[in-house]
């Protein structure tokens, strides 16, 4: 099957088709999936393989689980594959080899405070370069470190890059996951939906005849890039959950015009005020003062703030009044464009509580005020010299939501 429907997209619910060939890796499709086909059958992707008889590649593609597969229960599905991870990663030597190394080297950066730096550019959304440095303000290097997931079992990151204490708990500022020739799997696709810092995974299948005694390669492809790679290859992927994306993309003053952006969130009426709360409370933990920033309630109180509430809600998402339709949260706040510091990781921590502990639908504003002219464009647009000609180009999401909510209830009505 070449094509596919993306289960929960910018435009809607299986609305979205997408072709196996213009996904590239198993990381790239937990960034786009769950997928299901036309009639509604879960479906999930499979990459170029090379036939041992024939030599000869077979293209990437779709394929149905098998008839055993328990479909019907995506809650127990999920659970089974916990399980079977934890097992597969104690069973391998090359994994546990690879997941010590790698963090003993890590720890030994952030000692020196060195930098471990990325970049990447999403075509899909915009013409401009993601950037940052996945050591910024960790202060610890730890293993199989457990973090919470809305499925009611903890995901234990193979390395995690901690920061300080937040209530508690140190706040997660990265992940690294190391990958032994694991197929696609529904949990890391659903898991990478809740996040709320950068998770990088790299790809050590292709590196299995190596010594385990001799892990140069594996710190090189820690940075490796289509132009580092001896054959235009890279073995690692750095997954953003698109919140993040108005933290690390690198937009021009010249189109941003000031330091400051907006956030929209919407949030079902049952979680509003505490959600309302804790994102005050957060100002406090990181001792973040005056308008830095800041949270304002928005209710709809007249035929004139409706019209508002129209054009916010068009930034947010097709469904924003199924949130809620009365009231949202407007959060505006100085861009953390050292991409370090106490802002930064506000982001960080207000990205984990709309994706993994709220259900939210949540839109973007480059800069505050600026208003929705196209809302069936679910980017910004904007115009940039070229040569002496405007050309139109893409900028950053409005939508930044993969509700989990949304993407579980569709994933349990299908076959």
């Amino acid at each position: 099957m070449n094509e596919a429907l993306r289960v929960y997209s910018w435009r809607g619910i299986l609305v979205d088709s997408i072709e196996a060939t213009a996904i590239k890796s198993r990381a790239d499709a937990r960034k786009l999936g769950p997928f299901a086909d036309s009639e509604r059958r879960r479906v999930t992707w499979v990459r170029w393989t090379q036939v041992a008889k024939t030599n000869r590649w077979r293209r990437a593609h779709f394929r149905h689980f098998p008839k055993t597969h328990p479909e019907e229960d995506v809650q127990a599905d999920l659970r089974r594959e916990f399980e079977r991870r934890e097992v597969a990663k104690a069973e391998s030597s090359e994994h546990l080899g690879a997941k010590e190394h790698l963090a003993a080297y890590l720890q030994g950066l952030v000692a020196a405070r060195r930098s471990l730096r990325w970049a990447f550019v999403d075509k899909r959304v915009s013409g401009f370069c993601l950037t940052g440095d996945l050591l910024s303000d960790v202060a610890e290097v730890r293993t199989e470190y457990p973090i919470h997931t809305p499925f009611g079992r903890d995901y234990k990151l193979d390395i995690a890059l901690l920061g300080p204490r937040i209530a508690r708990k140190h706040i997660v500022l990265g992940g690294i996951e190391i990958e032994f020739a694991h197929e696609f799997e529904m949990t890391r696709c659903l898991v990478c939906k809740a996040l709320g810092f950068p998770l990088l995974s790299i790809d050590i299948a292709e590196f299995a005849e190596w010594p385990m005694s001799s892990f140069q390669w594996l710190e090189s492809a820690l940075v490796e890039t289509t132009v580092s790679s001896d054959d235009q290859r890279r073995r690692n992927y750095i997954y953003i959950h698109d919140a993040l994306y108005p933290v690390y993309m690198d937009i021009p003053t010249t189109i941003a015009k000031e330091n400051r952006h907006q956030y929209i969130v919407f949030a079902k009426e049952e979680q509003f005020d505490r959600l309302l709360s804790l994102l005050l409370k957060l100002k406090e933990v990181f001792g973040i003062s005056g308008n830095a920033v800041l949270i304002q309630p928005v209710p709809c109180k007249n035929e004139q703030m409706r019209a508002m509430f129209l054009n916010e809600g068009s930034i947010a998402g097709h469904d924003w009044s199924a949130y809620n339709g009365s009231k949202y949260i407007r959060v505006t706040l100085d861009k953390p464009v050292g991409k370090a510091g106490p802002i930064y990781k506000y982001h960080l921590a207000m990205a984990s509580l709309l994706n993994a502990h709220f259900h939210t639908l949540v839109g973007y504003k480059f800069r505050p005020g600026i208003y929705n002219e196209d809302p069936a464009d679910p980017i910004w647009q904007v115009w940039i010299p070229d040569d002496g000609i405007a050309k139109k180009t893409p900028l950053i999401q409005k939508h930044l939501s993969e509700p989990l909510s949304s993407n579980m209830a569709v994933l349990e009505s299908l076959r």
